[in-house]
């Protein structure tokens, strides 16, 4: 992923958060409950000769999840954005196949997440060009959003 932009110049990753260190935890206060939102990692990086920092949360699909599993994942999420008052930064799906991706985007809508900003990206498409193809969708959330 990181190679697919030092190899263009399109974009440059400067930092790679793993899992613990971009969990996110809010204090729930209808359950009185802390709970937690747990990416796979979370990346800060620039936009081709921009110094201006992004961040994008990563979830890496690896064919195992069900749908019920995505509806409690992508709930957590929006109960964040709640609870929080905030917007998280674009989470982007890596996923192994096209099925998935519909799949995903079937329970995002069937749980109403529609202020989540989540993105599809193709495991195949990672490999080929890391996150170049959803640079526009990802400047278009940051446009919307202010995401530091």
């Amino acid at each position: 992923m990181s190679s697919g932009g030092r190899q263009t110049g399109t974009y440059e990753i400067l930092a790679w958060l793993n899992a613990r260190e971009a969990l996110r935890w809010w204090w729930d206060r209808s359950s009185s409950q802390s709970l937690l939102v747990r990416p796979d990692a979370e990346l800060l990086y620039t936009v081709g000769d921009s110094s201006r920092p992004y961040r994008l949360l990563l979830e890496y699909d690896r064919g195992t999840t069900s749908a019920r599993e995505y509806e409690q994942k992508f709930a957590a999420y929006a109960d964040y954005q709640e609870e929080a008052q905030t917007i998280l930064p674009p989470i982007v799906m890596v996923v192994q196949s096209k099925h998935t991706a519909t799949t995903i985007e079937s329970v995002l809508r069937e749980i109403q997440a529609h202020l989540l900003p989540v993105v599809m990206l193709l495991e195949e498409e990672v490999a080929r060009t890391g996150i170049r193809s959803i640079l526009p969708q990802l400047l278009h959330f940051a446009s919307l959003f202010s995401f530091l």
